[in-house]
């Protein structure tokens, strides 16, 4: 109802001769409206994922009528069920697209078969059939050939397995190429034709590491999670025996999550992208051959460790799939991630240059949670922001002319705002200093714009006491001559 409510809110128009109060009162009753059916315990963060929720709503064009009739008569309509209603909308009419376009083929074939000319069924060729076929007979004799070679069993069963791959592959190379790269079990083609490999993000993928022991290398197929990218086209071959093609290869940052805290993120290297796919592969086999990985397989958990230090775990779920603890940085957070070693010297700086003893003492008698080595090195005896914080910087020289005649000169400054105003409102305060007695005289000001009258209640009092005229008058912009017009008149006297 209240998704209703905001649909009649945003489509209100001036109609023709209407005043814009009646336009205004129009509005009012319609936001009433929607205040009226929200719950007691409504927060800014819903009321943004129904605005926003809004907006892919009304975003929709007339075509999409139907669909958004039927969102906006559900009874609970939120965020997540607008983005997967429009998910599952998107895969839908992909199939019925496919579909149609395969029953107008079909149709096609069928109505032109009547008038089309021989056609080879080997070849596929017009002009002459399969028994007047030169390229049967040319692919017949390099057969007999073939047979007459001697192989081994590896060859033949090599051969047989690429020729099963290439009849149910979804892409077609223009050149065989032998298939180097598993997907493993947990792989999942995409049900539509393959998106763009440059379509950074794809919504219908999960955003999960599954953890597959029979894939031969680290796949996703989202593009905005590597740091960088370069060009890298292979066959990869899915758990339904199926062909699919990389885009790219690089290195993909993960956060993992260990007992429930954020530990030091890992770095994924040689990850493919394969835009076809619909799941994140991390494989098990490549980390335990070449990274020198110890995995360990529990009933309920898998635990990665790498020169005995556990880096990330994955939680087996009921279904017997295993998904890595933590998330994926992309590739925008991941160039903030520290490199660097946790040693000494790293927490010394941390800590903003605290003495290494404290630091030390801070470690060995565990004061602070979460604060542990990973390096042993010794800190550099240099440090210099250390070096420099401790210099000392030169006094302000003294001015060495000084008048010698009372008033000849006054120095001034204005002081303030305080952050707290005195009892009695004051919040400013200025001081006249005479440059030949150093006399001194302070006047409270409860606002800026009373400085000039405090200056004139000063060179009345001044010029009383001594009977001489104040000269010159300088404040921290500058002097100003009392004998010709200032370009400030707050200074002018």
């Amino acid at each position: 109802m209240r998704f209703n409510a905001y649909d009649d809110l945003f489509s209100i128009r001036k109609l023709e001769e209407e005043s814009l109060q009646s336009l205004i009162n129009r509005v009012e009753s319609s936001k009433r409206k929607i205040k009226e059916l929200r719950p007691s315990s409504f927060t800014l963060e819903q009321l943004d994922d129904e605005l926003a929720s809004m907006a892919l709503i009304r975003a929709l064009p007339d075509e999409f009528s139907g669909f958004t009739s039927s969102l906006l008569l559900m009874d609970k309509l939120d965020k997540t069920t607008v983005h997967q209603a429009f998910v599952t909308e998107d895969l839908q009419r992909r199939k019925r697209t496919q579909d149609a376009s395969g029953s107008s083929q079909a149709l096609a074939a069928c109505s032109g078969s009547q008038f089309a000319t021989k056609t080879c069924d080997f070849c596929g060729r017009e002009g002459h059939k399969f028994a007047e076929c030169k390229t049967f007979e040319r692919a017949k004799s390099r057969a007999q050939e073939d047979a007459q070679k001697p192989r081994t069993p590896y060859k033949r069963a090599n051969k047989a397995q690429e020729e099963s791959g290439s009849s149910s592959s979804t892409q077609t190379p223009e050149k065989a190429q032998r298939v180097t790269e598993f997907a493993g079990n947990a792989s999942t083609p995409h049900p539509s034709p393959s998106p763009s490999p440059s379509t950074p993000l794809q919504l219908d993928a999960d955003f999960h590491w599954l953890a597959d022991t029979g894939a031969t290398s680290h796949m996703t197929p989202h593009r905005h999670w590597f740091k960088s990218y370069t060009s890298h086209k292979i066959p990869i071959r899915l758990a339904d025996n199926s062909i699919v093609y990389s885009s790219g290869v690089e290195s993909v940052v993960f956060e993992p999550v260990v007992n429930g805290k954020v530990v030091r993120a890992v770095e994924l290297t040689r990850v493919l992208h394969v835009p076809a796919l619909r799941s994140n592969l991390l494989s098990c086999l490549y980390l335990a051959r070449n990274k020198g990985f110890n995995i360990t397989i529990s009933s309920h958990s898998i635990d990665f460790k790498c020169k005995g230090t556990s880096l990330f775990t994955a939680t087996i779920h009921p279904n017997n799939s295993a998904e890595l603890d933590g998330s994926t940085l992309t590739s925008e957070t991941a160039f903030s991630v520290s490199t660097l070693p946790v040693d000494l010297s790293l927490w010394h700086r941390r800590f903003i240059h605290h003495n290494y003893a404290d630091v030390k003492s801070m470690i060995s008698k565990d004061l602070v949670s979460g604060l542990k080595l990973e390096s042993n090195s010794c800190p550099d005896s240099i440090c210099e922001p250390c070096l420099a914080g401790k210099m000392h910087s030169h006094p302000f020289p003294s001015s060495l002319n000084h008048n010698r005649s009372p008033l000849e000169l006054v120095h001034s400054d204005l002081h303030g705002p305080l952050p707290v105003a005195s009892h009695s409102g004051y919040k400013y305060w200025i001081t006249f200093i005479d440059d030949a007695t150093r006399f001194r005289a302070v006047y409270l000001l409860k606002a800026k714009s009373e400085a000039f009258e405090a200056f004139k209640v000063y060179k009345s009092w001044a010029e009383t006491q001594l009977g001489v005229k104040l000269r010159a008058l300088q404040d921290d912009k500058g002097e100003t001559s009392l004998n010709s017009e200032p370009a400030s008149a707050e200074w002018s006297c």
